[in-house]
């Protein structure tokens, strides 16, 4: 059956077929169900193109509508599952809530305000309905079952959410000569322009084992050694998700030789059941640590202890006695997000737009990244693409008067060249975003 409306997110790829080269394609949307691709291939011989839809506008539609009716996307799983806080008395007496940045909670009338313990983000849950249990006695937030039950069957999300077209493209391509990169190192050129490109995807393909930009050039050689001799004397700061504390996995683990094996970096909780561990790991004249942003976070069991903002973090950097040329922050909002109305997104986002602004007067040098969203599915989660294009317009609005101070590290192009899938972008996906990063620091 032909479509009449448009709004799904598509995404055309080219792969070698005698080779690892693949390239991703700029996709317009006529809004009337038909759609358009320009596709670049960097290399000759043969060459399959594939089409995938990464976000269908019915489950886009019947995410939104979850939202506005329940609160939270949640509602849209065939088994719910989300944050939740646990209260436990002295006597031993338990109950889980659902927990959510918005002062609404479906099937609640009374709720617990924990925005001060969010340090000041906006934090609920709902308030224990058993007797004698009391907002005072919240233990931790973690991930947990939902009841769900009074969604419909048509308030679901339809499965899959992701989809390949059956059909491929085989052609044979010449490499033309007018196929020329940029003349100009990427660590060179003006950070503003990494965001007018953005709606000029893609910005960079895969090719021989690196990842090659379109308007500039890596003059980083993306080995362990190179890395360590850009990196030497600097301190690197990640804030954010799982999949920016990827990044510090690799930096603390592969850059400085850290072993892990004794360590949980995916709890990464402090003494006395603190939300951070504020570990620090040195190595090579390089120090690195990572931090995760505030709830929504969500982790099997989070304490309510000593939870602080990027703001909160960022002021602290800006206080503090590294010197502005040595420090390297990377920063970012999404995967943890979806779940919640627009809004809530877009107020974090402005918070950390101010915060960044405060430390660049502080600290004018410190080279600042900004991680945007990536491509993947999961159809047991409520993650949907299309927002993911939504909180990258919205990031970059904000920012705009940050342009020429922070750059932008488009992900998106890296993970829908090599048709990403998964949450956590691992083997040749994850090496081109570290390539991808070190082109701009180095």
């Amino acid at each position: 059956m032909l479509k009449t409306i448009g709004g799904d997110v598509l995404i055309v790829t080219a792969k070698q077929t005698k080779g690892n080269g693949r390239s991703s394609s700029h996709v317009v949307d006529f809004n009337n169900g038909s759609y358009t691709a320009s596709l670049r291939i960097w290399w000759s011989g043969s060459t399959e193109i594939s089409v995938r839809v990464a976000s269908f506008i019915e489950n886009y539609c019947l995410r939104d509508k979850a939202v506005e009716k329940f609160g939270n996307q949640v509602f849209t799983m065939e088994n719910g599952w989300g944050i939740r806080g646990l209260f436990v008395t002295s006597q031993g007496e338990r109950e889980y809530t659902p927990c959510g940045p918005t002062a609404y909670m479906y099937g609640y009338d009374k709720l617990c305000n924990f925005t001060l313990i969010n340090d000041g983000m906006s934090w609920y849950c709902g308030k224990p309905k058993r007797h004698g249990i009391y907002c005072e006695d919240i233990y931790s937030f973690g991930t947990g079952a939902f009841k769900t039950g009074d969604a419909k069957a048509s308030e679901k999300v339809l499965l899959p959410t992701v989809s390949y077209f059956n059909d491929q493209v085989s052609i044979n391509h010449t490499l033309m000569e007018t196929n020329s990169k940029g003349n100009i190192s990427c660590s060179e050129r003006s950070s503003s322009q990494s965001w007018t490109e953005i709606d000029a995807y893609p910005s960079g393909y895969w090719l021989e084992g690196q990842w090659h930009f379109v308007k500039c050039f890596s003059s980083c050689v993306p080995t362990i050694k190179s890395y360590r001799e850009c990196l030497k004397n600097k301190t690197v700061y990640f804030f954010g998700d799982s999949t920016i504390r990827n990044y510090f996995e690799f930096f603390a683990r592969s850059i400085l030789e850290n072993d892990f094996s004794k360590k949980s970096l995916r709890d990464g909780l402090g003494k006395g059941r603190t939300y951070h561990s504020r570990t620090t790991y040195s190595n090579f004249g390089i120090t690195t640590a990572y931090l995760k942003h505030e709830m929504p976070f969500h982790n099997p069991d989070f304490p309510p202890n000593g939870i602080t903002s990027f703001p909160s973090e960022l002021k602290k950097l800006s206080n503090s006695d590294i010197p502005d040329d040595k420090l390297i922050i990377v920063v970012g909002y999404h995967t943890h997000f979806q779940a919640y109305p627009i809004n809530v997104y877009k107020q974090r986002i402005h918070e950390l737009a101010k915060a960044l602004e405060q430390l660049i007067k502080r600290k004018p040098k410190v080279k600042l990244f900004y991680k945007g969203p990536h491509v993947c599915h999961d159809d047991t989660r409520w993650f949907d693409n299309r927002l993911s294009l939504i909180y990258q317009d919205i990031v970059k609005e904000t920012f705009q008067h940050l342009w020429d101070n922070v750059t932008y590290l488009d992900t998106w192009s890296v993970t829908a060249t090599h048709g990403n899938s998964n949450l956590h972008p691992s083997h040749e996906i994850f090496d081109s975003q570290i390539q991808q990063l070190m082109a701009f620091v180095c």
